[in-house]
């Protein structure tokens, strides 16, 4: 939970929000969907300044979202909570959405632990040039002095 604005904004914001208002078009009555990303993009970012390890379900699931920016910033708030995130992160890398496993690459390769490491190694024959390049990134912050290579 953190506070924006003088407004509550919780992490299920990002994955279950509530829809505030609609409006009239015609007959027809419309939910307001830009409140609806604002709301979700809202608590991303309020959670980047209060990172909270109760959110890393709400957060991974969000790394999914069709809104990149819900996306991206959950992944921003991920690093920020650091090695909690890790073992799940490793989860979406591995079995995750194209889109979702960019996302944890990016968070993994800031995060910086050493965990990832096998993760990395695998994610460098991705389908994914994104997903190459983080696993790249990752590697080299881990260690930029250091040779990595898979056995066998």
């Amino acid at each position: 939970t953190a506070v924006v604005g003088g407004n509550c904004v919780r992490a299920n914001h990002l994955v279950h929000p509530r829809v505030g208002g609609s409006h009239r078009h015609g007959d027809r009555e419309y939910p307001n969907t830009n409140s609806l990303w604002r709301r979700r993009e809202c608590a991303a970012m309020a959670l980047c300044h209060n990172p909270d390890s109760s959110a890393i379900p709400n957060l991974i699931e969000a790394l999914e979202d069709q809104d990149r920016m819900v996306a991206t910033l959950s992944g921003r708030v991920l690093v920020e909570i650091g090695n909690d995130a890790v073992p799940d992160l490793i989860n979406i890398l591995e079995t995750g959405t194209p889109s979702a496993r960019i996302e944890a690459a990016r968070a993994l390769s800031d995060i910086r632990d050493p965990r990832a490491i096998p993760v990395f190694m695998t994610a460098l024959d991705s389908d994914s040039e994104l997903v190459k390049f983080w696993a790249e990134q990752g590697l080299q912050n881990l260690g930029s002095e250091m040779v990595y290579f898979k056995p066998g």
